[in-house]
């Protein structure tokens, strides 16, 4: 007998969730319990994904603060997708668990991925010569200097510089003295609207050996 294809196998599935669910010699509502975890896990996603948008991109919550409603929100979430996988599996707690499992680790994929891609949205940014927040720039050399082995080169001001992103150089800006991922073809400061290949290098480096 050849396996059932997934699609099979969920329509199969749900034949025998509705047949339990109209069975009165049977204890337990599955559809009932599905439906509430389902809406659990939906709306927890929603509002994680929203969290993490106001953490990393729009500057609006704190790091440090949002860090612990991003967490709860997906302990919801998981907890939602528990419920779910407890009527999708009609009681079954062995394999309940085993689906959950499943969830859980598509959920923290597509919330590491999300995170990854609001950073890169903010450095793309920065070095294209959009101007964004200070928290912003901050956040996101932080993140990807901690997927790239910490920082370099350190600073006088701060005592930190972010490591380069690959493909996207960090200068300093002849003009103002501050740094940015130059992006060619202008390679434009953000903070001052310089191009790089027009600034003063001489200046630039007299101010960074002092």
């Amino acid at each position: 007998m050849s396996p059932q294809s997934p699609a099979h196998h969920v329509i199969e599935r749900t034949k025998e969730v509705v047949a339990y669910q109209h069975n009165p010699g049977l204890e337990g509502r599955p559809i009932g319990v599905m439906f509430a975890g389902g809406v659990l896990a939906i709306v927890a996603a929603v509002l994680c994904a929203r969290l993490v948008y106001s953490i990393w991109y729009i500057e609006s919550i704190d790091l440090d603060q949002g860090i612990y409603g991003v967490s709860f929100l997906f302990a919801l979430y998981v907890l939602g997708a528990h419920c779910f996988a407890l009527g999708y599996e009609l009681y079954d707690g062995q394999r309940a668990l085993r689906l959950t499992i499943v969830f859980a680790l598509f959920g923290l994929i597509g919330l590491v991925f999300m995170i990854g891609v609001l950073v890169a949205l903010v450095a793309i940014q920065t070095g294209a010569g959009i101007v964004v927040t200070e928290g912003q720039k901050t956040k996101a050399l932080s993140t990807v200097a901690s997927f790239s082995g910490g920082f370099e080169d350190a600073d006088e001001d701060t005592g930190k510089r972010a490591a380069e992103i690959p493909g996207f150089p960090m200068v300093t800006c002849g003009h103002c003295d501050r740094d940015f991922f130059a992006v060619p073809p202008d390679a434009m400061c953000p903070w001052c609207d310089t191009p790089y290949l027009t600034m003063d290098y001489g200046a630039t480096t007299a101010r960074r050996t002092g």
